[in-house]
């Protein structure tokens, strides 16, 4: 079983988006399928998935970044967005991003 970090970001929006029970399912596909968000080129690992919203179907639905580190039995939970909100991860964003897993990794 995984441990989920949350980052402050990724808390703040929560909320918004899932209730209790949608997250923990999400947690709980994400404990029993970790890889199968896509990983976001030039990320350093960070992968995007599909979620599906309340009363959505995918592609209407959530995009979950995460970051999976299963050597430690990490899943980091980094944002979470609306597809209408945004389709893609700005290269602003994805730097810092790759920067903070990289720091992580040298831990």
């Amino acid at each position: 079983m995984f441990e989920f970090i949350e980052t402050p970001f990724f808390t703040k929006n929560l909320d918004r988006y899932l209730d209790d029970d949608q997250y923990r399912e999400l947690q709980t596909y994400l404990d029993a399928h970790p890889e199968s968000g896509k990983v976001v080129p030039g990320s350093g690992g960070v992968r995007k998935l599909r979620w599906a919203a309340k009363g959505r179907g995918k592609r209407g639905g959530l995009r979950i970044i995460y970051y999976l580190r299963l050597a430690r039995g990490h899943i980091w939970m980094l944002t979470l967005y609306g597809k209408n909100v945004r389709e893609d991860i700005p290269a602003h964003v994805l730097k810092a991003m790759k920067e903070a897993i990289e720091d992580e990794k040298d831990d």
